[in-house]
């Protein structure tokens, strides 16, 4: 399971939070760490945040499209705001509305990791 976050603090209560629903998570802090990650990754589910104002996703969907197995791979998206333009066109199995609980990250895993 990748996890990409700018938020250092909220990425390390994600990777404690995935580790303790029981599955592995690889984290990334910025798109650019996302996409070498994704390179080496099994298909997978993503939990994505919407990152920077100034990052429509394009560059991970670029990386994404260019896998063989890109339709294997699920993404959630997490923001903290509404969905973002160009955000539509990525896998998204669901989005996650910052904060959110527990029980909403583990039937996102229940359900698609």
């Amino acid at each position: 399971m990748l996890v990409v976050d700018d938020d250092l603090e909220l990425l390390r209560v994600l990777e404690d939070a995935v580790e303790l629903l029981g599955h592995t998570p690889r984290i990334a802090r910025n798109t650019e760490q996302a996409i070498a990650l994704l390179e080496t990754l099994p298909p997978c589910l993503v939990l994505l945040d919407s990152i920077a104002p100034s990052d429509s996703g394009e560059d991970f969907r670029a990386a994404l499209r260019r896998r063989h197995d890109a339709d294997q791979f699920r993404v959630a998206l997490m923001s903290g705001w509404p969905r973002r333009e160009g955000m539509e066109r990525l896998p998204l199995v669901a989005t996650l509305q910052k904060p959110f609980e527990l029980s909403v990250l583990r039937a996102l895993l229940d359900e698609h990791a």
